[in-house]
């Protein structure tokens, strides 16, 4: 049918020019992992010489960690498709609901609280934070309805991939770091500037292949 030539012509766009193409994932690595030796190496060196290890804390540098942790996730699911034990499901779950509460209440790590942010955006971001748990309602009573309380994994499964696309989105925020501990040199500035741009390209392929993941489920 018409429908589902638009269709395959369209997962074929994603997969092929997105996903190898634009935001090829092999090239996007290794610029990411040069740039951020480079950019991790400074900071470390940094706080080596000046034996001030607060600063291994710094707010900046923990938000990249966070920002680049969620990117592994996300490549360890839908890309690799790798299946996590029960228990690491269950702490990802806990994990990802007490995010979710950050999101709704922290003022300085989410969308919701920034002045230049459009009101009808921040109802589009609260309803992305909660349409999951209506679809995690769904998945309780027709998990509880099929005999499945003993064999929580599908549950865990499908509510973690609910809760997922809501942090690598918000992440894009992390992103926007300006590193204000690194000294000022040529090589930092460009290194950071490719770090940079390659943490958005792999987000971006991170948010195709869970696009196409969806759809191959469906």
């Amino acid at each position: 049918s018409p429908h589902a030539i638009m269709f395959n012509n369209y997962t074929h766009f994603v997969e092929v020019y997105m996903c190898r193409v634009v935001h090829n994932p092999v090239a996007t690595s290794v610029l990411l992992l040069l740039s951020g030796s480079l950019v991790h190496g400074a900071h470390l060196q940094l706080v080596v010489r000046s034996q001030q290890y607060e600063l291994l804390f710094a707010e900046d540098y923990v938000l990249d960690l966070i920002s680049n942790a969620i990117n592994l996730v996300f490549l360890l699911r839908f890309l690799l498709q790798c299946r996590f034990p029960v228990a690491i499901e269950a702490v990802l779950f806990l994990a990802q609901n007490y995010g979710c509460y950050l999101l709704l209440t922290d003022h300085e790590r989410s969308f919701l609280y920034g002045s230049g942010v459009l009101t009808v955006l921040k109802a589009c971001l609260v309803g992305q934070i909660m349409f999951p748990y209506l679809i995690m309602v769904m998945n309780l009573v027709e998990w509880c309805s099929v005999g499945y309380k003993d064999e929580p994994y599908p549950f865990l499964f499908e509510c973690n991939n609910n809760y997922l696309p809501i942090f690598v989105s918000h992440s894009f925020l992390y992103i926007n770091t300006g590193f204000p501990l690194l000294a000022d040199t040529a090589v930092l500035r460009n290194a950071l500037l490719v770090y940079t741009l390659s943490e958005f390209s792999i987000k971006f392929y991170c948010i195709y292949k869970f696009i196409l993941f969806e759809v191959g489920t469906i």
